[in-house]
């Protein structure tokens, strides 16, 4: 496994140990205290081989927050080994592990999808894409979004590759600064947003197995996600200048686009 390089933090690699430390554009739209919280319950949890959890995290004096994580220098993510993708025992392994972490019962507070949303674009000052004619469906989509009576759990919310990290070639979650209660599909639509290659879309949607009901549901989740990212890679891009978060807002642009294609 190569030295990872975070997004979001800033990573240093020393006896094996990995320090994650967050910085104030970062912190501005995580709920660190929420994460700090959510570390400190699943230490008296049991049965959590699925995760890899921090040995130690807190606040610094300048009041951003760090982790410290054990480094496996044989393991791999989906970064590494893309190809694991095209395998449906793979795909199988990912839900139930999506399903095993929503089983955690925790106090978290509760995902708010336009507050969370509104973050990033009350501070974009030149979008790098027009998304002005999704609008209309955006807010119909953020006004019923908990209707439907569809369960609450503990949601992970940042399904990139790079969080599937496989230790002995077993499965294990990692990074959980975004998680927070949220609709057991919202997982989903991050991993088909995120991760899942167009081409295994109906081959993993068969193996969700879901009602109509929970496919509309999730059709709208994985509309509200694409435009959920395009506005967070602007905003990263604002505040770091780094390429790689305007290259990624025009792919989940041209993810956005193919969205009618997609048959839920």
């Amino acid at each position: 496994m190569k030295t990872p390089q975070g997004l979001t933090n800033e990573i240093s690699l020393k006896n094996n140990i990995m320090t994650k430390t967050s910085n104030k554009y970062v912190d501005y739209f995580l709920n660190r205290k929420a994460e700090a919280s959510l570390y400190e319950q699943l230490k008296s949890k049991k049965n959590l081989d699925f995760i890899l959890h921090p040995i130690k995290w807190g606040f610094n004096p300048d009041k951003t927050f760090y982790s410290e994580w054990i480094y496996y220098s044989n393991a791999y993510t989906f970064v590494d080994k893309p190809a694991m993708l095209q395998d449906d025992e793979v795909l199988k392994k990912v839900i139930t592990t999506i399903e095993k972490y929503h089983e955690i019962e925790v106090d978290m507070p509760m995902f708010q999808p336009h507050d969370y949303l509104e973050k990033f674009r009350s501070k974009i000052k030149n979008p790098l894409i027009d998304l002005s004619s999704y609008e209309s469906k955006l807010n119909e989509v953020i006004s019923r979004f908990f209707d439907g009576d569809f369960k609450i759990v503990l949601s992970h919310n940042d399904m990139v590759p790079g969080n599937f990290l496989f230790v002995d070639n077993e499965l294990k979650f990692i990074d959980f600064e975004y998680s927070l209660k949220n609709i057991y599909l919202f997982d989903f639509g991050g991993f088909i947003t995120e991760t899942l290659p167009v081409n295994k879309f109906n081959d993993f949607m068969n193996l969700l197995n879901l009602n109509q009901k929970e496919k509309d549901k999730l059709s709208q989740l994985v509309f509200y996600q694409y435009i959920l990212w395009i506005n967070w890679s602007t905003y990263m891009y604002e505040t770091s200048n780094k390429d790689v978060y305007r290259q990624l807002a025009y792919l989940m642009k041209e993810k956005l686009d193919n969205f009618n294609n997609l048959t839920f």
